[in-house]
């Protein structure tokens, strides 16, 4: 038996990540534990049973998992009689930061979002990468060239995790192209929250969980979108009052509505309807 807790990782300012190679042999393992720090593992070998925050999952070899400091894990081969290699990496919540930071000057990851901590299968390309960069890592022979090492390493992980999210976006359920598809056809987007929750088949929770996931945005935000773009349509192509259009698009309140109205559009109702006459309207 092999029980880790906090004291046996010892991480300073001046050397803020560590790297253990570690095999497990028949009935070894980690028991569950958390810790103030983050924790990259790739399995190298074996199949790996982890429990993380009370689910359970088999991980086959060439899996990356990054672990956060609030997490609670713990770690066994899901064969008893087979070994179980991997490489680990503790770091501090510093490094990280400033990876992200880093990272941050060209897009940001999603790294509030639960779904990018999410165990990531590397394809062989990726594997051969990550193993290559810890390789070199491990023969660094003095601190300030292993942390610069570690971080081009931390930010690899990062864009490729983020790159396995985005092709995920672009992947949407079936339910939910469906369901978006039906809700934008005309007067279903002024139904309500609850027809988009009917239509969908799912739970409201269900729904704006996967709409935030895929689209970054909820349910209601999306609904007041398609009204709002009624509402210009309107605006542009109609002869009514905009009180009448306010009605229409299922608005009540005439300030909030201009507020909606001018966060899509940049400009309240009458001064979008100004220029689309300026720009449509030949002189």
């Amino acid at each position: 038996m092999r029980k880790i807790t906090k004291e046996l990782v010892r991480l300073t300012n001046t050397m803020p990540v560590q790297l253990q190679d570690n095999t497990f042999y028949g009935d070894q393992y980690y028991l569950e534990h958390s810790h103030d720090y983050f924790e990259i593992f790739i399995i190298l070998e074996g199949v790996m049973r982890h429990r993380l925050n009370n689910e359970t999952q088999n991980l086959p070899a060439g899996t990356l998992c990054l672990i956060r400091p609030e997490d609670k894990h713990s770690v066994s081969s899901a064969v008893s009689s087979k070994e179980l290699h991997i490489i680990n990496i503790v770091f501090t919540e510093k490094v990280f930061n400033q990876s992200v930071l880093f990272i941050n000057q060209e897009f940001k990851p999603a790294c509030d979002d639960k779904d990018f901590f999410q165990p990531l299968i590397l394809t062989a390309e990726e594997r051969l990468l990550l193993e290559t960069k810890i390789d070199i890592l491990k023969k660094a022979s003095f601190p300030g060239l292993k942390i610069a090492l570690f971080k081009s390493f931390l930010q690899d992980v990062l864009l490729l995790i983020s790159q396995r999210n985005f092709s995920d976006q672009r992947a949407e359920p079936q339910w939910l192209k469906q369901a978006r598809k039906k809700i934008r056809e005309k007067g279903n987007f002024l139904r309500g929250l609850h027809y988009f929750v009917e239509i969908s088949g799912k739970t409201q929770e269900h729904l704006t969980r996967t709409m935030k996931r895929y689209y970054n945005e909820t349910p209601q935000a999306y609904l007041i979108h398609l009204r709002i773009e009624e509402a210009a349509r309107l605006l542009r192509n109609t002869q009514h009052s905009l009180e009448e259009i306010m009605f229409e698009t299922a608005f009540q309140n005439m300030s909030y509505f201009r507020r909606c109205f001018k966060r899509y559009y940049g400009d309240p109702p009458r001064r979008y309807l100004k220029k689309s006459k300026q720009i449509f309207v030949p002189r």
